[in-house]
């Protein structure tokens, strides 16, 4: 059985140093007057932008996914103005409607503000889309709570390589998103769903799991809280995962302290 002796740390239980030392800074400033200054900076961004545009200096995509990104980060949310920028600059031909950096940004802008639609929208419009950009769509929906959705396309792409369609090739990243986002759920069916991932990275698209994953896993196990670790299926989950980490190249004693958590708490 799981002991989960570590479900109350504030720390984790496979961290990589013993102790931590808070260094930062005190800043007096509010939030609201860190969102005036980080919004007045934006502003200043588009107007040097628009004079550059009025001298015939002309955006590239690197261009307009930096405003994009910057109008995606204002508090509050000035998502319309970034989605209003992309528009004008397709219209006046600066960037292709199908740009797969400025959708992507857009993707992330839209996440923050949780327009999941709009995140779908963005991607859609690219016409090949990359592993970038679907892992920041999944991403987006995960971040959003809706992490049906984000496995509802995983397992569309799936359908697509089985029917010899285009299709993405996930990577780890893809994975691990899906995977800790999961786990963060932590019910034995959340679980579950995460194992089945795990098994499908590796044996349906031949993705070698990397240390983040692993850690992704093994945190949340030796943790537990809701129903993580206390189970059967769980113990198999977290061994199969251990015995792959044991294939991978680790520092020296980060993996014997992984097996030495796992061991204490999986008893």
């Amino acid at each position: 059985s799981n002991s989960n002796s570590n479900s109350n740390s504030n720390s984790s239980p496979i961290s990589n140093t013993s102790t931590s030392t808070n260094t930062s800074i005190r800043d007096d400033r509010s939030t609201d007057e860190v969102n005036s200054i980080y919004n007045t900076a934006v502003d200043d961004a588009l107007q040097l932008f628009g004079a550059m545009l009025n001298n015939g200096i002309y955006p590239n995509e690197i261009t307009v996914s930096l405003l994009v990104d910057a109008l995606g980060n204002c508090k509050p949310s000035r998502l319309d103005e970034a989605k209003a920028l992309v528009a004008k600059m397709e219209r006046d031909g600066y960037i292709a409607s199908n740009n797969a950096r400025v959708a992507t940004t857009l993707i992330r802008a839209c996440a923050r503000s949780s327009d999941l639609e709009g995140a779908l929208t963005a991607y859609r419009a690219i016409e090949i889309p990359d592993v970038i950009a679907f892992n920041v769509l999944l991403n987006s929906f995960c971040e959003g709570r809706r992490i049906k959705m984000a496995i509802d396309v995983l397992n569309a792409n799936l359908l697509k390589k089985e029917k010899g369609l285009s299709y993405i090739i996930p990577d780890v990243a893809t994975f691990t998103i899906l995977i800790s986002s999961l786990l963060r759920v932590g019910t034995v069916e959340a679980s579950k769903a995460a194992y089945k991932l795990y098994k499908e990275m590796r044996n349906e698209w031949g993705v070698i799991p990397d240390t983040g994953v692993v850690d992704a896993i093994l945190t949340p196990m030796v943790r537990g809280g809701n129903s993580l670790g206390t189970n059967d299926h769980d113990v198999v989950f977290t061994a199969e995962v251990l015995r792959d980490a044991k294939q991978l190249e680790w520092p020296e004693g980060y993996l014997s302290r992984r097996e030495r958590t796992v061991n204490s708490v999986f008893k």
